[in-house]
């Protein structure tokens, strides 16, 4: 691992058992958040692609909760909770500046091969899907309670536990990292903040294998 610095620690594997062995051994050591993302090229942060800017954050956002004052709001969400509007949005995949995480690491391995969601014909045929995975102290992870009522007053990025507010953070086992303005830089781009943080990134796929041969035999694994 590097300690404080800013270059991931980057890993290849070219076969369903080898991205097993290596993300249960990243769970084994303390690394329990993990982020699926279909292209390697991608920076691990708010604005890989498709690019967008701070307006469009804020404008989607407020957008998005005027049509939803059309419509009976859950009861879990009410005036001035405005974290459980950020999760709520989120849930419907509107971008925010949240992202998504899960402790469980083949919902990430999952997110990184998957071609529903994403359409794949317009990547980078050679481009790799990859895992994500971060440690970082306990005391860097928030909990709703723990969360100041601003989000914009929150001056560093965090890890957060939400609460179940939906089954599909349940079942994903679901939690978030929160960039807000003025620190939203990629987390691979980023000093580590203390020696117990790390982040390595799981490349599915290596120079002499076929990244869509793989993806597909991890698909029909999970």
């Amino acid at each position: 691992m590097h300690d404080n610095a800013t270059d991931p620690d980057e890993r290849h594997v070219a076969t369903w058992d080898d991205a097993l062995r290596l993300l249960m051994d990243l769970r084994d050591n303390e690394f329990f958040s993990f982020r699926g993302q279909n292209s390697h090229n991608w920076k691990l942060g708010i604005h890989h692609p498709p690019a967008v800017t701070e307006s469009d954050l804020q404008d989607g956002f407020t957008q998005f909760q005027k049509r939803c004052m059309e419509f009976p709001k859950p009861d879990y969400i009410n005036e001035g909770q405005d974290w459980r509007w950020l999760f709520f949005a989120q849930h419907y995949r509107l971008r925010t500046r949240l992202l998504d995480w899960t402790t469980n690491p083949l919902v990430a391995l999952y997110f990184a091969v998957e071609n529903i969601l994403t359409d794949r014909t317009k990547l980078d045929p050679d481009a790799c899907g990859t895992v994500w995975a971060l440690r970082v102290r306990q005391e860097d992870f928030r909990s709703e309670r723990d969360l100041p009522s601003n989000p914009e007053t929150q001056e560093r990025w965090i890890m957060i536990n939400p609460p179940s507010i939906t089954s599909r953070l349940r079942r994903q086992s679901g939690k978030f990292s929160y960039h807000p303005p003025g620190d939203d830089k990629a987390l691979d781009n980023i000093e580590r903040r203390n020696k117990n943080e790390s982040l390595v990134k799981v490349i599915i796929g290596s120079p002499n294998s076929s990244p869509s041969s793989l993806a597909n035999e991890i698909r029909e694994r999970l």
